[in-house]
């Protein structure tokens, strides 16, 4: 899996993330499934379309802070 901008990247202020895979893959359960820490307070708009993961941030992120995002069993492949 590939990241954009690429995992763990230092200083990061932008409000979208792209995770590309090498299969087609699509999101279920999310609301139940991804935990997100430290926590948001609104949900981030995920939307999966072929071989990637769109995932919009609408708030500020805090500076200096380690965002996880878990998605658990939320992303499978396509068969």
């Amino acid at each position: 899996m590939q990241t954009i901008p690429a995992n763990s990247q230092p200083g990061f202020s932008g409000n979208s993330i792209e995770l590309v895979f090498d299969e087609y893959v699509q999101v279920k359960d999310l609301n139940n499934q991804l935990i997100i820490t430290p926590s948001l307070k609104e949900m981030p708009q995920i939307e999966a379309k072929g071989k990637k993961i769109y995932i919009k941030i609408d708030e500020p992120l805090k500076k200096n802070t380690t965002y996880r995002f878990f998605f658990g069993n939320a992303i499978s492949d396509m068969h």
